[in-house]
């Protein structure tokens, strides 16, 4: 008896416990209420790699960057170790001492009263939520290549949800061929966080047709994923279409990969056809033909001349004296474009490097998804000397017209700025600058 009120005790201790913890709608505060004293916060989901911060909408004289805190100004269910420090006078931070748990609810309580003496008693806590993402990942393979008749090489990338470092990443994928495990190299350079470049290493081509197993397992960095897939590796003497796809997520090219690396001076005029468009173009990476082509012609098939270029469509914005503090901003609808399934073909005739003709017409069924309307900016750099005459280059997708907003950022809040942001960010400009120009570019339709 003395056992099954021991036994009732602790169950009632549990259900207290898994009910005891508020939803993020019933814990969180009602940001509006604290507009005078807090203009930003940690929020939505998270990176386990990430700390809990809220801006404060007043400064704090005497906090330096990176002084720590008293630790007892946060409080986080589930509980955490770490450090509060304030990035700046006006931004603090919980920082964690470890990687949070993935796929976890935290809620947060900032001690307000305790920073200014300023705030009314109903606002002396503030309380916020975040949710860790849950990891997971996906393993891609790209083009194979030559590297002479008896060897190759295989492309690849893993994709993760949220951030792996490159050595956790390696220890995800294995891969064998005939029971004898194959190198791995992974591209640190091209690389990132997330998206992590790899290339499957020495694969021997037989005379009759093989195959390699690509295993991966994310037990050894806390990911519940495991599975295998089988690559084909073609014998030799045949040259043929191993397989067809998109080339980018515009719709632009489709890349096409065979068994052999590609003559390059050959006039592939002719040799392939896809469904709908017109004006094709053409260029060889190895074993990989890249078509590019122009969208919606009026007749049905055309197939195209040789060249290896192709013309992208872009529009200019003429900026006066932009520099580090100034930022554009794009925004834009309206879509149309190319989508649906297209018959692609490929026809005999087509040489590989040695001069040896494919032998039979390969055709299939493509599927081109419709390309969201888009925007974004032709090169990466961010600092531009000061000039009258300096044009910022961005690509269009899918748009009519997009509205140009260039912001200035305050050299004074270029350090708030960079808080939120890494140089070419749009986080919360408003809060270190303002507006200073504003246009609307209409985008010509090709006819």
């Amino acid at each position: 008896m003395k056992t099954s009120k021991i036994l009732g005790l602790l169950v009632a201790m549990l259900l207290w416990q898994s009910c005891s913890k508020k939803s993020a709608s019933d814990f969180d505060s009602d940001p509006s209420l604290y507009k005078d004293y807090i203009t930003g916060f940690s929020s939505g989901f998270v990176s386990v790699n990430s700390d809990f911060r809220v801006q404060l909408a007043f400064n704090k004289s005497d906090w330096k960057p990176n002084q720590e805190l008293d630790s007892d100004l946060f409080d986080v269910s589930p509980s955490v170790s770490g450090k509060v420090v304030a990035l700046s006078t006006n931004t603090i931070a919980f920082i964690p001492n470890e990687k949070l748990e993935q796929n976890t609810l935290y809620q947060i309580t900032l001690r307000l009263s305790e920073i200014t003496n300023k705030v009314p008693k109903e606002l002396a806590n503030f309380n916020f939520s975040v949710k860790t993402i849950k990891q997971d990942f996906i393993v891609n393979t790209q083009d194979l290549q030559s590297y002479s008749k008896d060897w190759y090489y295989l492309n690849g990338n893993l994709k993760t949800a949220d951030k792996l470092t490159l050595e956790e990443a390696q220890k995800i994928i294995e891969v064998t061929q005939n029971d004898k495990k194959l190198k791995i190299k992974f591209d640190k350079a091209l690389s990132t966080s997330t998206d992590f470049k790899f290339m499957i290493d020495s694969i021997q081509r037989f005379d009759d047709d093989s195959e390699i197993f690509i295993n991966w397992d994310g037990d050894a960095v806390d990911i519940d994923q495991k599975g295998v897939t089988k690559f084909p590796i073609p014998g030799k003497n045949q040259f043929k279409v191993l397989k067809i796809e998109v080339g980018d997520a515009n719709n632009q090219s489709v890349l096409i990969n065979f068994s052999d690396p590609l003559r390059k001076d050959q006039d592939f005029k002719g040799l392939v056809a896809i469904e709908n468009t017109n004006n094709l173009k053409f260029a060889t990476m190895g074993n990989v033909l890249k078509v590019f082509y122009n969208k919606e012609p009026d007749s049905k098939v055309d197939r195209g001349t040789t060249t290896a270029t192709v013309d992208t469509a872009m529009a200019a914005v003429d900026t006066a004296a932009v520099a580090v503090e100034e930022i554009v901003e794009a925004v834009a609808a309206a879509e149309t474009g190319f989508s649906g399934s297209k018959l692609v073909e490929v026809f005999q005739g087509i040489e590989n490097i040695d001069g040896y003709k494919m032998k039979q017409n390969y055709s299939e069924k493509l599927l081109f998804e419709q390309v969201k309307p888009g925007v974004k900016l032709l090169k990466s750099g961010t600092i531009l000397p000061s000039s009258n005459n300096l044009k910022i280059n961005f690509e269009a997708a899918n748009l009519n017209a997009v509205d140009v907003k260039v912001f200035k950022i305050y050299k004074n809040n270029i350090l708030q700025f960079l808080q939120d942001n890494n140089l070419n960010g749009t986080e919360n400009l408003r809060r270190v600058g303002q507006s200073v120009a504003k246009t609307k570019i209409e985008l010509g339709r090709e006819t």
